[in-house]
């Protein structure tokens, strides 16, 4: 026989019941609160990501096109100009590596590299269009040629590098008649400091034992770029090519440099000299992504 409850006893019964459904209703609001919660900050941060891809790729875009348009201007200029018997080994070896860049640019490498071969080409024709008088490819401003965006690259590798580029920022100055030297040749020495480090001679030789070597048999400077590449899986031989002629075309421009005639007691102009500053600093950020 059922048992008989009593009025308290059913009005208490019906009051944890509805305890019981105000609970279950309050944990199903709440977990419907926590996953809108959670679409909420999904969306947003999918938003944010979104954005910041879209600001990357237009500011990718907008360094292309500034990148092309310098380049093909500057190209115009010297098109235009008669390159004098002083220049002709800095004007075959801007040839030569917009050439290579040609080549990169049709070859299926890394958008984002060939991106950088560009300002690079850019760089190199610029140099030699001011050089022969046209400053209109560069713009200097305040800090120009103090300025520099290699603190973070080279801090990597020592602090005597740190020091070695400050000084040849120090030297960068036009009333110094030995800037373009002083500055030519630390950046030489940074540069081939890049690649000892990263390409150490027993290193490359024990991966490429018929690697190309130098009369002293130490491997080439090709042969250390081909190890670096191979090593961050990035091997192509039009971008080999290409940082190969680029490193050239530096090794020129220093030899150039560092003969001292130019100009009234040598001096360069503030254009040239930043111009020269531009061409360096960014080959040696170019390398410094390249071979790391």
């Amino acid at each position: 026989m059922p048992r008989r409850l009593s009025s308290s006893q059913i009005r208490s019964n019906l009051r944890q019941a509805q305890t019981r459904q105000r609970q279950a209703v309050q944990k199903r609001n709440s977990a419907v609160r926590t996953y809108n919660n959670q679409v909420r900050q999904y969306n947003s941060k999918r938003k944010r990501a979104i954005d910041a891809y879209n600001r990357e790729v237009r500011s990718y875009n907008a360094r292309v096109r500034a990148n092309r348009s310098r380049l093909r201007s500057a190209l115009q200029s010297l098109s235009t100009r008669t390159i004098t018997v002083r220049y002709t080994h800095i004007h075959s070896s801007v040839a030569a590596l917009y050439s290579a860049y040609e080549r990169l640019d049709y070859s299926d490498a890394d958008p984002l590299l060939s991106d950088l071969a560009e300002r690079e080409t850019a760089n190199s024709v610029t140099v030699l269009s001011t050089l022969l008088g046209d400053n209109s490819h560069v713009q200097v401003g305040d800090g120009e040629l103090s300025g520099t965006k290699l603190s973070e690259s080279l801090s990597r590798y020592s602090a005597d590098m740190q020091g070695r580029w400050s000084g040849a920022l120090f030297a960068l100055n036009p009333r110094n008649p030995d800037a373009a030297r002083h500055f030519c040749t630390s950046a030489r020495e940074i540069l081939a400091n890049i690649l000892d480090t990263e390409a150490p001679n027993a290193d490359v030789l024990s991966r490429f034992p018929d690697c190309q070597v130098t009369g002293q048999g130490t491997p080439t400077r090709r042969a250390k770029i081909h190890y670096c590449l191979d090593r961050s899986g990035l091997n192509n031989e039009t971008l080999e090519d290409f940082i190969d002629a680029n490193i050239n075309d530096l090794s020129v421009l220093f030899k150039d440099l560092n003969t001292g005639a130019h100009g009234p007691a040598g001096r360069f102009s503030l254009p040239q000299l930043a111009a020269i500053k531009i061409r360096v600093e960014d080959a040696i950020d170019f390398i410094c992504k390249i071979v790391t």
